[in-house]
């Protein structure tokens, strides 16, 4: 029963120093609705964005990311925006959607403009037990059911402007209870993930521009992470980045990017205690810019 406990405790609290309970992209720049519910509408496009990332290449069982989201503005002042995604680690299966509702204030005629949104979720945990080598077949993990859905919410605030965003937002305001197991044995309660972020782009001429920006990540189990990014466009049409993840990695990145889309690279190289096991972390994005019929304006950052 002890082996068993540890598998379940391992696979439900994932390298927390890591990935927290909510596996993160590195490319979130490109479009901020991955972090911020705000975003929605932030942008005079619809941004459909799908992302793919694979952690740790070389440790077997470490998580993928899949996610698929879509936002626009469809009045003057408001925004909607859907997302799906899908985590997986080892035999654990975590698959969700969020549908968010933004409304953005201009704080002036031709100055910024600030948004608040918010998002219902819902996931649904399922655990394979196919995939656990168990000593015991009649173990109390086995004999509980392998499929919950949570619901939850997230909210987010967002300052932006043409060349610059600030913004706040906190996920997993109602900090559910999972429960694949009995008598509490595979119990996980989800903890509150704060967001602070901000950016400036700079326009070092009309060829050249540079955007430093940040995120500062807070859990309630006491996890506190940073990323400081320094973004580069060149001729409007390629970038190149480097940030720096605190206690995790550095994350190289390359882009392409025209009107119509948008396409991402980004590899990690691990400086934590895995670097020793691991080849490093990919990702990539794809972002396909659909006109916006609806209302024009301005975006936040790219």
């Amino acid at each position: 029963m002890k082996k068993i406990y540890f598998l379940i405790t391992v696979l439900f609290l994932p390298l927390a120093a890591y990935t927290q309970q909510i596996p993160m992209n590195a490319q979130y720049n490109y479009d901020l609705y991955q972090i911020n519910p705000a975003a929605a509408g932030s942008q005079d496009y619809m941004p459909l964005s799908l992302s793919l990332r694979k952690f740790w290449v070389g440790i077997n069982g470490t998580p993928s990311v899949q996610m698929l989201s879509g936002h626009m503005l469809v009045a003057d002042r408001m925004g909607v925006g859907v997302k799906v995604f899908n985590y997986l680690q080892g035999p654990l299966r975590q698959t969700g959607m969020e549908a968010t509702y933004a409304y953005h204030i201009p704080l002036s005629e031709e100055g910024p403009k600030l948004s608040l949104g918010l998002s219902g979720t819902f996931f649904q945990y399922y655990l394979d037990k196919q995939k656990l080598n168990m000593e015991d077949p009649s173990d109390a993990v086995l004999l509980g059911g392998d499929k919950k859905i949570v619901p939850d919410a997230n909210f987010g605030a967002l300052l932006y402007d043409e060349n610059y965003f600030v913004g706040f937002s906190v996920a997993q305001l109602f900090q559910g209870k999972i429960n694949l197991g009995t008598e509490g044995i595979s119990e996980q309660k989800k903890v509150r993930h704060y967001y602070f972020n901000g950016g400036y782009r700079f326009d070092i001429s009309e060829d050249v521009s540079l955007e430093p920006s940040v995120l500062l990540k807070f859990m309630e189990m006491g996890v506190f992470q940073a990323d400081i990014n320094l973004m580069t466009d060149l001729f409007k049409t390629v970038n190149f980045g480097l940030a720096y993840r605190t206690q995790d990695a550095v994350s190289i990145q390359i882009g392409y990017h025209n009107k119509n889309l948008l396409f991402g690279y980004a590899y990690d190289i691990a400086i934590s205690d895995l670097r020793t096991q691991t080849s490093g972390s990919h990702e990539i994005i794809f972002i396909y810019k659909i006109p916006n019929f609806f209302v024009k304006k301005v975006q936040p950052g790219k």
